[in-house]
């Protein structure tokens, strides 16, 4: 930073900012959440091919932002993250994620943190 001839607040200009949901947490079993999450990452997979990064539960990157679901380590729960550039484009990753998700009947419908009801 010492040898940019530019301010600070001229330097984060340059640095594309993103909108973030806050962390979504869907309630299922511990028995059941991993099965679920292979399952979602087999479906992402065959949907979006190698956009889908599949370490721990399945990141699904888009051209304007990404979503993950994973399972929780220690609740019976999944969880989910989205961001994307526009409020529009991180409305839409969240659709597509709820739609995949709710096809499984082993996982709560409502989510916990939803600001979409």
């Amino acid at each position: 930073m010492s040898h940019v001839k530019k301010s600070l607040t001229e330097v984060l200009e340059d640095i594309p900012s993103y909108i973030t949901f806050p962390e979504v947490k869907a309630h299922c079993k511990d028995s059941e959440k991993y099965l679920v999450v292979d399952q979602l990452v087999e479906s992402f997979k065959q949907e979006y091919g190698d956009k889908v990064i599949d370490i721990n539960g399945a990141r699904v990157v888009f051209d304007a932002g990404w979503g993950l679901v994973r399972a929780s380590s220690n609740l019976p729960e999944l969880v989910l993250i989205f961001e994307a550039d526009t409020q529009e484009k991180l409305l839409e990753i969240r659709s597509i994620f709820k739609e995949k998700i709710t096809a499984f009947k082993e996982v709560a419908p409502n989510w916990e943190n939803d600001l979409i009801i």
